[in-house]
């Protein structure tokens, strides 16, 4: 997937380097990346294999042109919404803990 990843980066340089009006190449390239993706991606996963996922894209890779298209926020994108909701989770066992337990 890194290999696609990086494909991925030299079609969008590319293309935003060119001055053609038609990307139809492009496209057929984009297709194909796609399309290969799709074929080697796996839909189910293991627990915690979409927070590793999220760690190596967000603090591994060099993703400073793809946020130049979609300006990633911090809670919205980069943080695993399964994660806020563990924590959330965690917060709430401990604090029922203290409370039965300790008090």
């Amino acid at each position: 997937m890194t290999t696609l990843f990086n494909k991925l980066r030299v079609l969008y340089y590319t293309v935003q380097n060119s001055s053609e009006q038609e990307f139809t190449n492009e496209v057929e390239e984009l297709e194909r990346i796609k399309q290969r993706f799709y074929d080697i991606s796996i839909s189910q996963q293991i627990f915690g294999a979409d927070w590793y996922a999220h760690y190596k894209f967000f603090s591994q890779h060099q993703i400073d042109w793809v946020n130049e298209q979609k300006q990633f926020k911090f809670f919205k994108d980069k943080v695993p919404k399964s994660f806020l909701f563990f924590i959330i989770c965690i917060i709430a066992v401990v604090y029922l803990w203290i409370n039965i337990f300790v008090s």
